[in-house]
Order: structure tokens, then sequence, then C-alpha cells
């Protein structure tokens, strides 16, 4: 599991620059303040707070992100926080 502290606007801001359409997260690694998100066709770096790191690298089996991508953006700016793991990403933020 990866948990890190991220913005909300530049989560969506990131991960609208995937087509979800034609593309997926084949993985997800952390290393030092950055989040890498690694898919078919590209790789986006996000600057974040590494909270808890119980692995390095997350496979994530090609899993569409585009409803992590609608929630983030349907909220105000704040630090969100994404715990990731191989079969669940939770997205947890608060009012």
């Amino acid at each position: 599991m990866i948990e890190v502290l991220v913005s909300s606007k530049l989560l969506a801001a990131k991960l609208s620059e995937i087509d979800f359409s034609f593309d997926g997260v084949d993985s997800v690694s952390i290393n030092g303040n950055t989040l890498t998100i690694n898919t078919r066709t590209k790789t986006i770096d996000i600057e974040c707070a590494a909270i808890r790191k119980l692995i390095d690298d997350c496979p994530q089996q090609g899993r569409r992100w585009d409803w992590v991508e609608d929630t983030v953006k349907a909220v105000s700016d704040q630090p969100i926080i994404l715990k990731i793991d191989i079969k669940v990403i939770n997205v947890i933020f608060q009012y």
C-alpha cells in the first residue's frame, strides 16, 4: 500500500492528461515526494507528501482512474489522502 497527501487540484490536473477512453494505469510508485503514475502510453509525476509506503511499486493492471479524476475535480482545492493498493484506491477528503 502507498499512502500520500496531495492537492486535489494538482491531482485532477495531472489525471486529466490521461485519455481514459484508450488508456489505463499500469502501476503507481513513490520515490521521495513524487508519486509516479505509469500508463501504457505515458508517465506522470505528481508532487506529494508520502505518509506511508509499505511497497515501492503498486501494480494497477490497466485499472482506470477516471473515477478518481471525476471525484477530485468535484471538490474545492484541498489536501486529500490517497490510499493506493493493488485492488483498492481510497480517496479521503473532508469538509
